[in-house]
């Protein structure tokens, strides 16, 4: 999940919202969190929390990611020992 659709899932932006945020992004290179803030979707307090639990909640599945490759590694390790 990307923080755009994060964002439509909490409430935060509309998917019209979003759509229009993404626009603008891509045209100013802008990041998405401050585009929704410009354009009045959401206050910079709001964004910037739903940014940090984002962030927890991927970094939670990544780390989970990479424990299993390790586990899958050292096993594999083993069986060609």
């Amino acid at each position: 999940m990307r923080i755009g659709e994060w964002l439509v899932c909490r409430g935060v932006v509309t998917r019209r919202q979003l759509y229009q945020a993404l626009l603008v992004r891509q045209a100013h290179g802008w990041r998405l969190g401050d585009v929704v803030v410009v354009l009045g979707y959401a206050s910079r307090a709001l964004v910037e929390e739903e940014a940090r639990t984002f962030a927890l909640r991927h970094e939670d599945k990544t780390d989970h990611r990479r424990r299993i490759e390790r586990i899958a590694s050292v096993a594999a390790m083993l069986r060609t020992s």
